[in-house]
């Protein structure tokens, strides 16, 4: 059990001067909204090239971010658990979350998202539920272009 650090966290060091081991954390995935109104943004510092100013340009309504399940092995104190959470959450956001948040923030496209998700689960719903008849629908379409291919060649 780590000791009380100065700064109110937790030190790495247990009060006899070892390092606390962490042999396994496991964090199962965790699944986040988010509702940020910004307050201001200072527009010098956005033209000095201080791009976190524009998290003051963007709210976020009912963002969602899913967050990966984590396990960090073998680490040697509490920091260093904070450091490897820190880095797979953070490739975990730029790998796909940050475009969702931008579109989040933009007034009038979530419900448009919505539709567009509806849609695409009317029509992706039926084919995951007959396995063959998107066999059949997919070799239907081969031949078809395949057919299309050679009597325009032949044109």
């Amino acid at each position: 059990e780590g000791v009380p650090a100065a700064d109110g966290g937790i030190a790495d060091e247990v009060s006899d001067g070892e390092v606390t081991f962490i042999k396994l954390c496991v964090i199962n995935a965790l699944y986040c909204r988010i509702n940020y109104r910004p307050k201001r943004v200072v527009y010098s510092e956005l033209l000095r090239g201080n791009f976190s100013q524009l998290s003051g340009v963007l709210s976020l309504n009912d963002a969602s971010v899913d967050l990966p399940r984590v396990e960090c092995r073998g680490c040697e104190g509490f920091s260093k658990v904070v450091s490897e959470l820190q880095s797979q959450y953070l490739l975990g956001m730029t790998n796909g979350h940050v475009s969702e948040l931008v579109l989040a923030g933009i007034p009038g496209l979530r419900p448009l998202r919505n539709v567009v998700r509806g849609a695409s689960t009317v029509l992706r719903e039926p084919v995951s539920q007959y396995p063959r008849v998107t066999q059949g629908l997919r070799a239907g379409l081969y031949t078809g272009a395949l057919t299309t291919a050679v009597e325009a060649c032949n044109v």
